[in-house]
């Protein structure tokens, strides 16, 4: 059993300046194509648009470099956030899975100038059944397999589940002053996978079937960033001065490999 943690903290001073006539931007109703801004592209309500996703931009994931962000936070993403609630799967192997996910999101305002919005949302994976993979013992196509029939082990089935939380908080305690906070956890439980592997198989059917059982895999982060921001007017010009403090640490847990031959 192996554990590692890695941790960093971070603090960044940004500048900016604008013209004070400039409206700031503002959410469009469910118009993506209004609101995207570059070539990334946004996503309002169940319209998405953009060239660019969080897992590629001109074969760069933003995601893997730590760039992914939560209303303009920075978010150590380990599992991504769900869109969908349930949906059940079958594959012309004969194998099956069954996905569920949950969320819950709230919105407090116990003062004029303050906002709390906490957040959870869980996904459960399991009887995701391994499909074989056949591997022939020469230079030729294996045998026509049976569609729509799995003759694996039953117990061969993947489970994980995937869990985010956390809350937001903005301050505007006054005028040109405004207080923008995020805390959040974001966790993988993989606790069961395997590899199916039918290897050495004759032109007849015959075949060795493996199964490897993946070790089970933990993966926890907890991240978080607090930015104060103050803006002033000289003029023709606006001034927008953020000071931001970022944190975040990482949990890694996994234990040893277990094969099986049959």
């Amino acid at each position: 059993m192996s554990t590692m943690y890695r941790s960093h903290v971070a603090c960044i001073v940004v500048i900016a300046v604008a013209l004070a006539g400039t409206a700031p931007a503002q959410r469009t109703d469910e118009n993506a194509v209004a609101a995207a801004q570059d070539a990334f592209g946004t996503s309002i309500g169940r319209e998405s648009i953009g060239l660019y996703s969080a897992s590629n931009v001109r074969g760069f994931s933003p995601t893997r470099a730590g760039n992914a962000r939560i209303d303009g936070l920075y978010f150590d993403q380990v599992w991504a956030l769900s869109s969908r609630l349930r949906y059940e799967e079958e594959f012309y192997n004969g194998t099956d899975a069954l996905y569920y996910n949950a969320a819950l999101f709230a919105r407090l305002h116990p003062a004029p100038d303050l906002d709390i919005l906490p957040f959870w949302n869980r996904s459960e994976g399991r009887d995701d059944e391994a499909g074989p993979v056949h591997v022939p013992a020469g230079p030729f196509l294996p045998p026509r397999v049976e569609r729509r029939r799995f003759n694996g082990p039953s117990w061969a089935d993947y489970r994980g589940s995937a869990e985010n939380y956390g809350a937001l908080v903005h301050y505007t305690p006054a005028d040109r002053w405004h207080w923008h906070a995020g805390m959040f956890r974001s966790l993988f439980d993989d606790r069961t996978s395997f590899a199916h592997l039918l290897v050495d198989l004759q032109p007849d059917g015959r075949a060795h079937e493996i199964l490897y059982a993946d070790p089970p895999q933990y993966l926890a982060s907890t991240s978080g960033e607090v930015r104060a921001t103050r803006s002033f007017d000289s003029g023709l010009r606006r001034h927008t001065f953020h000071l931001s403090a970022r944190a975040g640490s990482l949990a890694r847990l996994r234990r040893l490999r277990v094969d099986r031959q049959r």
